[in-house]
């Protein structure tokens, strides 16, 4: 970004700064807050009230829906569907760039482009008035849906809700009064939480994040669930995956953290009560037995086998979660037919698996033994990868389950 300077060097600030169009809707975004970013004061609040008032007035304007000018800022008439009070302030520049800030809608738009025409370098104004201004005026006005989704999951199950509003969303229109947005049905999945439907509220936020453009809040929704159902390593990657897509969110940064810090404080703690337990591996019981569902290897198996996808398989089996081998396997993205220990981690994060790695740095086989039985003691399922020689593969041959 940057400003036009003449040939002597020097900046001409009325004019002929090269903006992004992100950059543009930031600056609108800045004044349509008062001069505030992110809670901080940036410009003067007296200042932006006082280059959005009509310092002149256009008795014959000739631009339509332009009526006078502020402050470096260019003043047009009211929505007509509107409440009619408050005027909507525009930055006008060369060959067709607007950044136009309507307080009514609490809306940015903005508007790039080359025309070389004088009348096509006011079209904007034209799409803003005929188009744009229509469709945010019926969605500020337009029903809520949520509480008729919310009446159907009272009365009859999150299934119905959810067919209800897949029915409207295939016969309600574009100019309907009811407001269809990713927002009324994002009340639902959170009344589903309020309510203690753990599973349906994390089903449904998951439709969501594949079913609208840009779901930030159904990750943040995914993480709150899956935060309540005590998985927080799952949780850390849904609130990531909000942040990728909508990075300007300090205190979903600052949960991540803490988050990230517990989780860090909880490895360190096992790590001190396994190397307590080494000391002396027989106050462990000596026989653990789980309840882990056995899985024969499915009939698609490559000629090497798929024992590292038996063995995840049977592990989700234990926690009530069926995944079929070769989803398994593709989750890995392997470099051959199977998983190599060194793919299984993509696969564990990618099935969105919790789970706790031994440091392969310690190579004491007494530490290394009351970790598996420490780990087995709380009832959580140990795999270990088996090198049997002689063999020309590095990452192992086989994968057990304990």
């Amino acid at each position: 970004d940057r400003w036009y300077t003449n040939s002597e060097g020097h900046t001409h600030t009325g004019g002929g700064l090269y903006l992004r169009p992100m950059d543009m809707a930031k600056f609108g975004l800045l004044y349509l807050k008062n001069g505030k970013w992110n809670g901080n004061q940036i410009v003067p609040e007296q200042w932006v009230r006082d280059s959005f008032q009509m310092h002149v007035k256009f008795d014959q304007s000739p631009l339509s829906h332009v009526v006078g000018y502020g402050y470096l800022w260019w003043i047009l008439e009211p929505d007509p569907n509107g409440s009619g009070k408050q005027f909507i302030n525009a930055a006008m520049g060369y060959m067709g760039q607007y950044i136009f800030i309507i307080p009514e809608y609490d809306m940015v738009v903005v508007f790039t482009g080359s025309a070389k025409k004088i009348e096509d370098m006011f079209m904007p104004i034209n799409l803003l008035y005929d188009q744009i201004l229509p469709a945010a005026h019926n969605e500020a006005h337009a029903k809520p849906i949520s509480p008729i989704l919310i009446e159907f999951y009272n009365k009859y199950g999150a299934e119905a809700a959810l067919s209800r509003y897949e029915e409207m969303s295939r016969t309600v229109g574009s100019g309907s009064d009811y407001d269809m947005g990713e927002g009324q049905i994002l009340r639902l999945a959170s009344e589903m939480f309020r309510k203690g439907d753990r599973e349906e509220a994390l089903s449904l936020y998951t439709k969501l994040s594949q079913k609208f453009p840009d779901p930030w809040q159904s990750y943040v929704g995914i993480g709150n669930v899956e935060m309540a159902l005590g998985h927080k390593k799952n949780a850390v990657i849904a609130f990531r995956r909000s942040l990728e897509i909508k990075p300007d969110n300090p205190w979903l940064v600052d949960l991540v953290k803490r988050i990230e810090k517990e989780l860090k404080e909880q490895s360190d703690l096992i790590g001190k009560d396994t190397a307590a337990l080494a000391k002396d591996v027989n106050v462990l019981p000596p026989t653990v037995l789980l309840s882990i569902p056995h899985r024969f290897q499915e009939q698609d198996a490559p000629d090497e086998g798929w024992d590292a996808e038996t063995c995840i398989q049977m592990g989700m089996a234990y926690y009530n979660q069926e995944v079929s081998q070769k989803i398994i396997c593709s989750t890995g993205k392997p470099a051959h037919s199977s998983l190599y220990s060194n793919e299984i981690d993509t696969a564990l994060n990618v099935l969105g698996v919790q789970y706790s790695s031994w440091d392969w740095q310690n190579r004491d086989l007494t530490q290394f033994l009351a970790w598996i039985k420490t780990n087995l003691s709380k009832g959580y399922p140990v795999f270990c990868g088996i090198k049997v020689y002689p063999t020309n593969i590095l990452n192992g041959d086989s994968i057990i389950l304990f």
